[in-house]
């Protein structure tokens, strides 16, 4: 997801990735050790749990992160723990993502575990008996995170826009994976296309 930071020379580091949940971790997964100043002082993607994560590192105090799911993410240029990943066209995604954090003190070889957990909530939407004349279904939901940092903070709440398709005769958004809402109450608006025009229908 982004120019990969080349591990350095230094003291090794192991990092053992593990899911919070019973959700299976998604690959490939990338690791990264933000030192104290919030800069990446190494990075390493992992494309199979056959691979080992090991990072060479100074002594010091870092925040190792771990993210897995971020396919439909766009990443910064270069990583910084404040930095923001934001969605992709939409505010959503069709894979989970994951992201874990742990802090380590390193003065020596060592080993630090990771816990992954899910930062995205699933929705679907499925509407039956719409009128056969029917041409375009949307589905927007508002308002919806639409970036994370490395650090796990959410930010810049905008509308989720799922485009419908027509699958046996239901418009369905099929499953797809939104960031926390912005707020304690979900407002869902559902717009329906015919050659007439549109009509809007929302919902709290």
């Amino acid at each position: 997801p982004v120019e990969d930071v080349v591990s350095g020379s230094g003291t090794k580091l192991n990092v053992i990735t593990r899911s919070a949940t019973s959700n299976a971790v998604i690959y490939p997964l990338s690791i990264y050790a933000f030192g104290a100043d919030g800069s990446c002082k190494a990075q390493q993607v992992i494309e199979d749990e056959s691979e080992s994560v090991s990072l060479k590192l100074g002594k010091g105090n870092y925040r190792i992160t771990a993210i897995s799911g971020f396919g439909d993410f766009v990443f910064p240029q270069t990583p910084k723990k404040n930095a923001l990943i934001t969605t992709n066209v939409g505010n959503y995604s069709v894979t989970p993502l994951s992201v874990g954090q742990a802090d380590v003190a390193l003065s020596g070889s060592s080993s630090v575990t990771v816990q992954m957990s899910l930062q995205v909530a699933s929705v679907e939407f499925a509407l039956h008996g719409l009128p056969d004349d029917v041409t375009e279904v949307s589905v927007t939901i508002a308002d919806v995170y639409s970036a994370i940092t490395f650090g796990g903070e959410c930010q810049s709440p905008e509308p989720a826009v799922l485009e419908c398709s027509k699958v046996g005769g239901v418009w369905t958004t099929g499953k797809v994976y939104l960031l926390p809402l912005s707020s304690s109450s979900m407002v869902v608006s559902i717009i329906v296309a015919d050659d007439t025009g549109s009509n809007t229908y929302g919902y709290t």
